[in-house]
């Protein structure tokens, strides 16, 4: 029963977050009929065609508010942006067009403006790592969420999903226990749908602990969803209670409940709930129910596969128009053709002519670009031999010399301080000049690109890889490899001594013969001069000379971003 308890949480998690989000937005913008068409758009993907244009949509209004400075609409439209790359299955881009949303918020002071969307944010942050499993993640976000809000009744669902969590993992007592903190509040509020499932959640984590009055919790819950006429909140209830006398060897009850769960799910006519009842029916009993429940199964499976072509059909579209544009492009140039076809000897003779000029222009290309790669590999032999003799030479001398000083008793105990200090910057520099030009183990490249990157993860700076195994790194050339490796050591150095950042993002995508490498930070930023002068220059330069492209985009107090691309 475990998995479909995790599938339904999630799931009623996610239905109360979107509508919470979508109609609060509709409101907030009764000016604009566009906004609330596209978000109607989201909410419900009837048509693939209108979902993507709702993605472009809140992309480039979202680009327009903030070229305005009009920083809560840039916010709020990232927010419903990051809502439609969710919608569409696209995890990450929710993920960093979210984390972009709160970033804007954070830089504003007034928090009455931000408190909301804050909050909003930082839940659904929860809930895309409680999706990809990532629960230390996930409890972060949610403490977050629960720390900024000040009304009960939003910190009482945010406290009922931090004990999900652990419900799932079959923490009980820490569920339990995180939920006592509010018991005399949430019995003061008025009947809510809020109130039930906390006091649903509570008593059946206590039931599993065998804690005395858990059912009297379980059927105040009940009585309220009953009084609300909640469908969604009753199943619940009738689901918890039908379990509870499961674990209490009372079938006769247990029996009774999950008939009242059946007639629920029936109700509200969603396959996701019929299969947990008739699941729950086939725990108590071993009939034919079975197979209603095989073929209940196939046709959510169905569904299923009539999503994943849904979203699938959204990019068939865009397919489609490329290839348009193409056939108009071909009809265009077959006309042009036949009105020249009485200068095709002129034709013929330029074609030979480029024909020439073109292989002449390959010959130069090829040589160019060997003359580069043994350029490149010349610069990392003679790196590593560097690396090598101040490892082997002056780094050993400098180890030494520290012993003798430290060993000398004829020099001041004072003035021997100031100078073992100094010796050991000077060695640890030593050292450090050594790693940034040691060699590269290219036959394990991808974990040693993972090894570079993580050796900066600290205490306070969390870095986070993205997709590393996209890239077929082993189709890469050794020479491209030697290149990105010390392009992306130059880049951490850079924001080991300058960033202050607590979040660090590297992500890596495959786009078939290009590759693309995305690096983000919050750190502190800083001016673009400043940059080019701390080394960035040189990461310019050695991606130029693998015919790649570098880019970043810095302020102060703004991060730093910056995208790599080449080709394999």
């Amino acid at each position: 029963m475990k998995t479909f308890k995790i599938s339904f949480l999630f799931f009623y998690t996610v239905v109360i977050t979107i509508h919470s989000i979508c109609n609060h937005n509709v409101h907030a913008q009764n000016s604009s009929d566009s906004t609330a068409y596209h978000i109607q758009n989201l909410k419900e993907i009837k048509n693939v065609g209108n979902a993507w244009k709702a993605i472009h949509f809140f992309k480039n209004t979202s680009t327009l508010f903030l070229n305005r400075k009009d920083s809560i609409s840039a916010a709020y439209h990232l927010e419903i942006l990051a809502f439609g790359y969710f919608k569409i299955g696209d995890v990450y881009n929710s993920e960093t067009t979210a984390i972009d949303a709160y970033s804007i918020l954070d830089k504003i002071n007034d928090s009455l403006k931000t408190l909301v969307p804050k909050t909003r944010l930082l839940n659904q942050l929860g809930i895309l790592y409680k999706q990809k499993k990532d629960y230390t993640n996930a409890l972060s976000y949610y403490e977050k969420a629960l720390q900024l809000n000040t009304i009960l009744k939003n910190k009482i669902s945010i406290v009922n999903n931090i004990s999900n969590i652990y419900a799932e993992k079959e923490q009980y007592q820490t569920a339990v226990t995180n939920l006592n903190h509010y018991y005399n509040d949430v019995l003061l509020l008025e009947n809510s749908s809020e109130k039930a499932t906390y006091l649903n959640n509570l008593g059946y984590y206590q039931s599993k602990l065998k804690i005395p009055n858990a059912l009297k919790k379980m059927e105040h819950a009940l009585s309220i969803r009953k009084e609300k006429g909640d469908l969604v909140g009753l199943f619940s209830s009738y689901r918890y209670l039908t379990l509870h006398f499961k674990d209490q060897k009372n079938k006769k009850e247990a029996l009774k409940y999950v008939s009242k769960t059946l007639d629920i799910a029936h109700k509200l006519n969603s396959p996701s709930f019929k299969l947990e009842a008739l699941k729950l029916k086939l725990s108590l009993n071993n009939n034919t129910t079975f197979n209603d429940y095989i073929v209940l199964n196939e046709h959510i499976l169905n569904e299923k596969q009539l999503q994943d072509n849904k979203y699938a059909a959204i990019k068939y579209d865009v397919e489609k128009e490329r290839e348009k544009t193409n056939i108009i492009n071909l009809k265009l140039k077959t006309t042009e053709v036949e009105k020249l076809e009485e200068q095709s000897k002129r034709i013929l003779y330029q074609t030979m002519g480029l024909l020439t000029i073109a292989f002449a222009l390959f010959l130069y290309f090829i040589i160019k670009s060997k003359h580069k790669k043994d350029k490149i590999q010349h610069v990392y032999k003679t790196e590593t031999q560097l690396s090598k003799k101040v490892h082997d030479e002056l780094a050993n001398d400098m180890s030494d010399l520290i012993n003798f000083v430290a060993h000398n008793t004829d020099i001041n105990s004072t003035k021997k301080a100031i100078l073992l200090d100094n010796i050991e910057d000077i060695y640890l520099r030593t050292r450090d000049i050594s790693t940034q030009t040691g060699s590269i183990d290219l036959e394990n490249y991808q974990a040693s690109i993972k090894h570079l990157l993580m050796q900066h993860n600290k205490q306070h700076t969390k870095v986070l890889i993205h997709n590393i195994s996209s890239i077929e790194w082993h189709n890469i050339a050794e020479h491209k490899k030697m290149v990105i490796y010390r392009c992306l050591q130059e880049l951490m150095v850079n924001m080991k001594k300058h960033s202050n950042a607590k979040m660090v993002s590297i992500a890596f995508k495959n786009n078939g013969k290009k590759k693309e490498i995305r690096y983000v930070d919050d750190g502190i930023g800083c001016d673009v001069l400043a940059v080019k002068r701390n080394g960035l220059l040189n990461v310019e330069s050695r991606i130029k000379g693998i015919g790649g492209s570098f880019n970043f985009k810095t302020s102060m107090g703004d991060g730093f971003k910056a995208s790599i691309e080449f080709t394999a």
